[in-house]
């Protein structure tokens, strides 16, 4: 009997198509005409929970007399509508996570997933952000998050590069507030420091390396207190293990390097700087 109505859902696959089209006045009867008619409960057990199997409710929902108490199943359009994003991107984000096969063509109301296995990701999408947000955020230039994101210092969630808010924000604040405890102040002209991104472009492990660093405690940073943002930031020249293949490199001069270092700020004010933690 599931088999023959499970046929019938399978029939009806249009966008629109919801239990009425698949069962036609068969759901009507269950659902008006012998709603109360004891001897039909059995058969109405096994329509509700084919039902529920292939359409998505949500809690308050009444199917077949009964009241949905707790959400099993989304679409990618109840979710879209639910995390307020638009049914494309839903969609190649819950491929990328494997909740559809590469090449399902289902219309977005009727394509579904376990809402409960993907419960997380639908909250976390919430708090993903992109590129403009994590540059105010760092207070980074968009080729320095450029050269974040190819060292891996900052991991999208989702390779999907059509996804453009794929990052958590938790993890851009971690490396933000991580990178804002400067302790030593640097004078200008000291010879023994070099700038992080500098010594990232340098170092044999790449930026990522000198980064993973700073964040476990191994290598110190310091502060330049004459300038602001991320290009305030130095390493020891001591902990950079040169990469043999930039060793004999001329160093590019201030006005070469002023742009790829950029004018960010980690705070919002111009007038702000970034002052050592104690």
């Amino acid at each position: 009997m599931r088999a023959v109505l499970d046929d019938l859902v399978a029939a009806a696959s249009g966008a629109g198509d919801g239990p009425k089209k698949a069962f036609g006045g068969l759901h009507a009867m269950l659902n008006r005409d012998y709603a109360d008619a004891p001897e039909f409960d059995g058969f109405r057990d096994i329509m509700r929970a084919c039902i529920l199997d292939h359409w998505p409710f949500a809690v308050g929902d009444e199917v077949l007399g009964q009241v949905i108490e707790s959400r099993t199943l989304h679409s990618v359009a109840s979710a879209a509508a639910e995390v307020g994003i638009g049914d494309a991107l839903l969609d190649r984000i819950l491929t990328e996570k494997g909740a559809f096969a590469v090449g399902d063509q289902r219309p977005p109301a009727r394509k579904t997933f376990d809402s409960v296995r993907f419960e997380d990701v639908l909250h976390e999408i919430q708090n993903w952000v992109g590129p403009t947000a994590i540059c105010a955020t760092l207070g980074a230039t968009k080729a320095q998050f450029n050269r974040l994101v190819e060292q891996g210092a900052l991991t999208p969630t989702v390779k999907n590069p059509k996804v453009k808010a794929r990052w958590q924000k938790e993890q851009v604040q971690n490396l933000r507030d991580a990178l804002l405890k400067a302790t030593v102040n640097v004078a200008q002209g000291d010879q023994g420091w070099v700038s992080l991104h500098v010594a990232g472009g340098q170092d044999h492990g790449g930026l990522k390396r000198v980064i993973d660093g700073v964040l476990d405690g191994t290598v110190g940073l310091g502060y330049l207190p004459e300038q602001r943002g991320y290009r305030s930031l130095v390493v020891p020249k001591s902990v950079v293990v040169v990469d043999q293949r930039n060793a004999n490199v001329e160093p590019p001069t201030a006005a070469a390097f002023a742009p790829s270092v950029g004018k960010g700020l980690f705070l919002p004010s111009s007038k702000t700087v970034i002052r050592p933690q104690h």
